[in-house]
């Protein structure tokens, strides 16, 4: 393309002749891998289209999670009513405990997705905080969402700490594998169908959310 062209003009002076055919075969490949995530081949179209699309990010992330705050707050409380009036295993908050590390990291992210609700009402409302990468905002929070999930399991994190998650919990641990694989799927299709991101960085999502599972059905067992 004309960008590939213009930066090789301006290195032609000061690289030697086989530098210079490498360089053109390199832009080349490059330039073809760009069409393939569907970017603009001048960097300020792509700017502009990526700041007339923020507008339309911010009400379905906003949504997102809400719900995902929501949802993990009646976790909590429900699991917290179970565990917490035990008398056979009290909840003492000892990091001895998996309980403890599981009610840690779901209560980080419930307070992780009120702030990120509370910036992308102000961002919304008041205008405020345009400076932020709300693209890169909310593919960063659904990959932390992916990465903190096995800790946000029952199942795995008694794993994690060699314990039968039968005796950990209270309540019944049938199907919660399959839970865990159900969530990231409807993350995922909810990112990809209704919150507009670049196809170029989109693909972070699905990518993600695969590797976190793979890890966690390989490396995270019951002794």
């Amino acid at each position: 393309g004309s960008v590939c062209s213009l930066e090789v003009v301006k290195v032609q002076r000061v690289l030697p002749q086989g530098t210079m055919a490498v360089g053109r075969r390199m832009c080349l490949w490059l330039s073809r891998c760009r069409s393939l995530d569907l970017r603009f081949s001048e960097s300020a179209q792509e700017s502009l289209f990526k700041s007339s699309i923020e507008e339309h990010l911010l009400v379905p992330f906003m949504a997102l999670v809400l719900l995902t705050g929501i949802m993990l707050s009646f976790h909590l409380f429900a699991n917290y009513r179970r565990e917490g009036v035990r008398s056979d295993r009290p909840m003492n908050w000892e990091w001895q405990d998996p309980r403890t590390l599981w009610f840690t990291v779901v209560l980080f992210n419930i307070m992780l997705q009120s702030m990120l609700a509370v910036a992308t009402c102000i961002r919304y409302w008041f205008g405020l905080l345009t400076c932020w990468s709300w693209e890169t905002v909310a593919v960063a929070s659904m990959s932390w969402c992916f990465f903190s999930t096995p800790l946000m399991s029952a199942w795995h994190v008694a794993s994690i700490y060699g314990e039968d998650p039968a005796e950990v919990w209270l309540h019944d641990l049938d199907g919660a594998q399959m839970n865990d694989v159900v969530i990231k799927i409807v993350v995922v299709s909810a990112v990809c169908l209704y919150i507009p991101v670049r196809t170029c960085v989109l693909w972070i999502v699905p990518t993600l959310a695969s590797i976190s599972h793979i890890c966690a059905s390989a490396y995270i067992q019951p002794h």
